[in-house]
Formats: C-alpha cells, sequence, structure tokens
C-alpha cells in the first residue's frame, strides 16, 4: 500500500532491521502492538547495546522471550519503565501516544 502516510517509514524501519512483517508477505499496521514489541524497536534502533550484567526485576520478563534484552536495556537506560515495581506487563497493548 504505498499510497499510506506510513509507507515508508515502516519501509526503511523494516530495510534496517527494526521491526519485521507478522508473517513474509504482510506487515499488518493497523494490528495492536505490545510493550515488549515496542521496547524491541527501540532496542533495534540503538543498535542492540549489550545487557551483560543488567539485573532484570520484572517476574514477567522471561529470559526466553525475543524482548527480554530489549526490557532489561530499555529499563536500565531510563527508557521506559515496568507497570509496577516488580512488573513490565510486555504482552499489554500500547496506543500511539
Amino acid at each position: 500500500m504505498p499510497e499510506q502516510f506510513f509507507y515508508k517509514p515502516v519501509l526503511w524501519a523494516y530495510e534496517n532491521g527494526i521491526t519485521f512483517g507478522k508473517t513474509k508477505n504482510t506487515f499488518e499496521s493497523f494490528a495492536p502492538c505490545t510493550r515488549g514489541q515496542f521496547v524491541s524497536f527501540l532496542y533495534r534502533l540503538a543498535g542492540e547495546p549489550d545487557v551483560k550484567g543488567i539485573e532484570n526485576r520484572f517476574y514477567d520478563v522471561n529470559y526466553k522471550k525475543s524482548y527480554y534484552n530489549a526490557v532489561l536495556w530499555a529499563d536500565a537506560n531510563s527508557i521506559t519503565s515496568g507497570t509496577s515495581k516488580d512488573r513490565f506487563s510486555p504482552d499489554s497493548i500500547i496506543n500511539r501516544a
């Protein structure tokens, strides 16, 4: 859909490894985005910095999840915080704001 206002930014993000499609041939621009997904975009944009030595304070962020390093990095660098002292809520849907 090249006529959509977000076509070029999404294409740039895809080509630069910031985001990926939902499938091989679809992006699903109007699908909801989670806190875990969004923090992963920021982490990739920052070049996926090393998180060695950063402690995970969130009981709902499992080391096996794709967003694990992103959450640790974002929390340690005050980019985002949890939804409580020990919870990040990575599967919660965010809004554009």
